[in-house]
């Protein structure tokens, strides 16, 4: 056990001081003078980067709740908690989606949605967010291929990118119209045997974008606008750096940005490889690399402020639900006959016994009603 661990750390360790050995050569090659200004430069735009950030994090939060088969299962104020607590989980823990997605899918649970549902849910959010900008990046990627024409490794890399990116936006559209388990059976052929919890989580993935095409309309609708914010993060921090870059080109940018990243799943928080990519598409699109690697890392500043407000929100949610929660205030309890009707003494004020008509009603034994018969009594 103790050499597994081992293991484990080392081939974690050996990724993690090659990316930091990355940022030291590119700190040193494009001058950490010029870096340390550029970023001096982008303290008037951390306002309006955390406001866009949070705009995407918002209408990611909001695609949550329509991702949930039940209607109205899911608050969005809950949706938007488990999405910083994923956020939380992802950037300081280093190990991506591998674990905020299941962290959320638990944070689904505790609020209310079953095991399955919680994680098709989560699952299904996370695919298509990961369409949308694969979908994104398939544009960027076309107009770097035939506007700008790149040679070497970049157009390789470039290439690849596109491929695997409609490779798998078709697979998605496969599956989807034909609702073939396409995850399940990959799985299953890798591993030799099935996995009955992942076929039952990817038939309600089908079935929330199949049964319901309004609700797959609003889910892409806001996953495309998730990235268009992102899009106008980084337009906004090249216009703080004050360089000539448009909206549109901007947002190829942050597509094409996102899948070279992909690459780089093994290195933790992709350190170094994201400073390295920034600074190659930066040159690619006629931008110093030296911005690249100064977006890269107020980037890094302002994934870690959400994430300790995500930190906040993933203990807040860990704190068990009352008994007394606003389901069951919904739901009164009924009461039984007992409870409704008062409780009557046996003996009267003078020590009197009280007796009982045949309907139950008690009366005194000077025929003075103390039920009902109000009426039968005034007559005698």
């Amino acid at each position: 056990m103790t050499r597994q661990l081992g293991v484990r750390t080392l081939v974690r360790l050996v990724p993690l001081c090659v990316g930091l050995t990355l940022i030291a050569y590119l700190a040193t090659r494009l001058g950490l003078r010029e870096i340390l200004g550029m970023f001096s430069d982008l303290r008037w735009s951390i306002a309006p980067v955390l406001s866009l950030y949070a705009g995407h994090q918002v209408t990611r939060a909001a695609a949550l709740t329509w991702c949930v088969a039940r209607p109205r299962a899911l608050r969005f104020v809950d949706a938007f908690g488990i999405r910083l607590s994923g956020e939380a989980v992802e950037f300081l823990t280093f190990t991506g989606p591998l674990m905020s997605e299941p962290t959320k899918a638990w944070l689904l649970q505790r609020s209310g949605l079953d095991v399955s549902e919680g994680l098709a849910a989560t699952l299904t959010e996370y695919l298509a967010s990961t369409v949308a900008a694969a979908v994104t990046a398939m544009v960027g990627v076309s107009y770097v291929l035939v506007a700008l024409q790149p040679v070497g490794p970049i157009r390789v890399a470039a290439i690849i990118v596109l491929v695997s990116m409609s490779v798998f936006v078709g697979l998605v559209a496969v599956g989807i119209a034909t609702r073939v388990r396409i995850v399940g059976t990959l799985v299953s052929t890798v591993m030799r045997r099935t996995i009955p919890a992942l076929d039952g989580v990817e038939v309600l993935m089908i079935r929330t974008a199949r049964e319901a095409p309004q609700r797959l309309f609003a889910i892409l609708a806001l996953e495309f606008a998730a990235q268009a914010f992102l899009g106008l993060e980084l337009w906004s921090l090249l216009f703080a750096l004050h360089l000539p870059c448009t909206i549109v080109c901007a947002a190829l940018m942050e597509g094409v940005v996102k899948f070279m990243n992909a690459g780089s799943f093994l290195v933790p928080g992709q350190i170094g490889v994201a400073e390295g990519t920034y600074a190659v598409m930066f040159t690619v699109f006629g931008l110093p690399a030296a911005a690249g690697v100064t977006i890269a890392f107020a980037r890094r500043l302002r994934s870690l402020v959400t994430a300790l407000v995500g930190l906040i929100a993933l203990v807040s949610l860990r704190v068990p639900v009352p008994s007394d929660s606003h389901e069951d205030r919904k739901a009164p309890r009924v009461r039984s006959r007992a409870e409704r009707s008062p409780r009557r003494r046996r003996f009267n004020d003078e020590r009197r016994e009280r007796s009982a008509d045949g309907n139950g009603d008690e009366q005194h034994r000077d025929r003075l009603v103390l039920s009902g018969d109000a009426e039968y009594s005034e007559k005698q």
